[in-house]
C-alpha cells in the first residue's frame, strides 16, 4: 500500500481536510493524519475519513491490532 502520512498542528482539525483530500484524490492514495488527539485516514475510493487511533494510542505497539479494519479496508 502506498499512502502519505503526516502530521497536524495542535490548533488545527486532527482529520485530513482540504489539501489533503485534493491530493488524496488527485494520485487516488490514503492520507493519515497524526496528531496527539488521533490518527485518522481519508480512503479517496471511499471517500470517507476515519479514525485509526484514538488519542495517543498509535504510539503504543500494544494498542495495535494485528489485522485492522480501516475504511473498509483491512491494514495489516
Amino acid at each position: 500500500m502506498i499512502a502519505v502520512v503526516h502530521t497536524h498542528p495542535n490548533g488545527v482539525d486532527p482529520k485530513p481536510a482540504g489539501h489533503d483530500l485534493r491530493l488524496a484524490d488527485r494520485f487516488g492514495v490514503p492520507v493519515f493524519t497524526i496528531t496527539q488527539r488521533g490518527m485518522y485516514v481519508y480512503d479517496p475510493e471511499l471517500k470517507k475519513t476515519s479514525m485509526v487511533q484514538d488519542g495517543l494510542d498509535w504510539l503504543d505497539s500494544s494498542r495495535w491490532n494485528q489485522d485492522r479494519n480501516v475504511a473498509g479496508k483491512i491494514i495489516r
